[in-house]
């Protein structure tokens, strides 16, 4: 069993095209730096519909930064405390609704899937899904790098456009 408490982390579900789920990332990877908490991603509810993994490579970076199956699985210890708290026993199940702002919340309670981005907070893990473009994907892209099966598929692809494209 593991005894060591589970890391300080915020688990991002971005939702949207790909900018906005860029967006979101960097708006929780920028607040992972300051706090020194894990980015934990989930980018199975945004338009990626998929792992984020298999398409980039989170590089030049000391926030760690982890798919949230593998944090669930080292992670599954008593003592996890989320905010907001009322999805702690529901975090792979709860239902969701868009508000405003982007901000998503859970059906079942109302509460809004996010927090405070602006102060510290004591909680384990901190629940942020949300929707939302802007240009601070930029800034994200800098620690980004195509994996192999990405890269693959973008020469396979561009090789199959006409010269005149």
């Amino acid at each position: 069993m593991n005894n060591q408490p589970p890391p300080k982390a915020v688990l991002c579900r971005p939702r949207g095209g790909l900018n906005d789920t860029l967006c979101q990332i960097q708006r929780c990877f920028a607040y992972c730096r300051k706090h020194g908490r894990t980015l934990v991603l989930d980018t199975s509810r945004s338009g990626l519909r998929d792992d984020f993994f298999r398409y980039f490579d989170v590089v030049g970076t000391s926030v760690a930064v982890m798919s949230w199956h593998a944090f669930a699985k080292s992670n599954s210890v008593p003592g996890l405390t989320v905010h907001p708290a009322e999805v702690r026993e529901r975090l792979d199940s709860y239902q969701t609704t868009l508000g405003d702002g982007g901000v998503y919340f859970d059906v079942e309670t109302s509460v809004g899937l996010s927090f405070d981005f602006a102060k510290p907070h004591p909680e384990t893990l901190l629940l942020h899904e949300a929707c939302g473009g802007g240009i601070n994907s930029i800034w994200l892209l800098k620690c980004l790098q195509p994996t192999k099966f990405l890269s693959d598929q973008l020469a396979r692809r561009l090789c199959n456009l006409p010269a005149s494209y």
